[in-house]
């Protein structure tokens, strides 16, 4: 699911970029089964979240990915696609 910034949303992560940035494509949830996974499906879909934030004049594709429990396929993921960290931890403890 992406959501464009300017939706009305009262999720605590959404509403963070939002208070920082004035445009961007926040994608709340990429969900491939278990059997589809590794085979480039997650990447397609970002390919055309990035066509979208192309076409609607949005610099910026936003996430989060969880910390706790630790996710590193996520993770590497978001870094084969060149995603930067912009907050460590966006609740603390």
């Amino acid at each position: 699911m992406a959501i464009r910034s300017d939706a009305v949303r009262d999720s605590v992560n959404f509403l963070w970029f939002k208070e920082r940035y004035a445009n961007f494509i926040y994608v709340d949830r990429v969900v491939v089964a278990a059997d589809a996974r590794r085979m480039g499906v997650a990447s397609r879909l970002y390919d055309d979240v990035e066509d979208h934030a192309r076409a609607s004049d949005a610099p910026l594709i936003t996430c989060e990915i969880n910390l706790r429990p630790p996710n590193p396929d996520s993770i590497a993921f978001h870094d084969r696609h060149d995603f930067i960290e912009a907050l460590a931890r966006l609740h603390s403890a």
